[in-house]
């Protein structure tokens, strides 16, 4: 089955006509969007919808001002965050409403969030506790979006989005081009050379050199796979994009030294 793409997006302003016209360029090309509009039926669960679009391989993120101020909208991309490898699922496209390139408008939507946090304070003042059954969570959500918008803000500001009209004149061909090759990359797995199979564990017993050394070569294989166990669940449990490409190139040159090793001892066996 084809991977799955969401499209994460405010109902407002031209934000649906350009999910509009995602939706039909991409099925043209054979995706599998998935959008709200086709997934949440009557009584569809929305909170449940908006986490698997947080945990999406590849979310095409639509943002704009009331993107950047929609509760559900920021819940969704706080998810995507959240569930690791940032950078690599997100596909934004930002329009001009959303002011994110200048530290003080950045700051304003740091501002709004804390305001929607002091209204809802106060709200809550006004009534008695067997009335905010479920409001407590609201609470807390416009707090975590408080928290993390200034730096979900920078990291795409420094995402070379282009312009919603460059997308439109040339039909998205370059957001299609990068989901294409995320998804070839994710299928063909880590972008590095190919690490041969195991040689067969077929060492000679002697104290020749080449025996010495296939042996010194098989306990450098074994230390650098433990290496890399540790490295592969950094990955996993990492949610800082910066720490991401860090913890990557480590594991590249680590499968990097196990292919040398490896073909160091084919070589020796001849």
């Amino acid at each position: 089955m084809p991977s799955e793409i969401f499209i994460s997006y405010s109902w407002k302003e031209a934000s649906k006509q350009i999910a509009d016209e995602l939706e039909i360029i991409l099925k043209e090309k054979k995706m599998n969007i998935v959008r709200d509009v086709h997934e949440l039926g009557y009584k569809g669960l929305i909170k449940e919808f908006m986490q698997r679009i947080g945990k999406g391989k590849y979310v095409i993120l639509v943002i704009s001002d009331p993107y950047l101020k929609s509760e559900n909208c920021m819940f969704e991309l706080i998810q995507v965050y959240k569930s690791g490898k940032f950078h690599e699922r997100i596909f934004p496209i930002v329009l001009d409403s959303a002011k994110i390139y200048k530290a003080a408008d950045r700051l304003d939507y740091v501002h709004f969030w804390e305001q929607e946090v002091k209204m809802l304070e106060e709200k809550m003042k006004q009534g008695s506790l067997a009335a905010l059954h479920g409001i407590y969570q609201d609470l807390d959500l416009y707090t975590e979006i408080r928290q993390h918008i200034a730096q979900l803000a920078e990291i795409l500001k420094n995402i070379n989005a282009l312009s919603v009209r460059a997308h439109q004149q040339e039909k998205y061909a370059d957001l299609v081009k990068a989901i294409e090759k995320q998804i070839k990359t994710d299928a063909e797995g880590e972008n590095v050379e190919t690490v041969p199979p195991d040689p067969e564990l077929d060492t000679p017993a002697d104290d020749s050199f080449e025996a010495k050394r296939i042996r010194t070569l098989n306990e450098k294989i074994e230390v650098q796979y433990g290496l890399l166990a540790q490295y592969e669940e950094k990955l996993d449990l990492n949610s800082d994009p910066k720490e991401d490409l860090k913890i990557r190139h480590e594991i590249t040159r680590i499968r990097k030294r196990i292919k040398d090793y490896k073909d160091e001892i084919n070589m020796i066996k001849g």
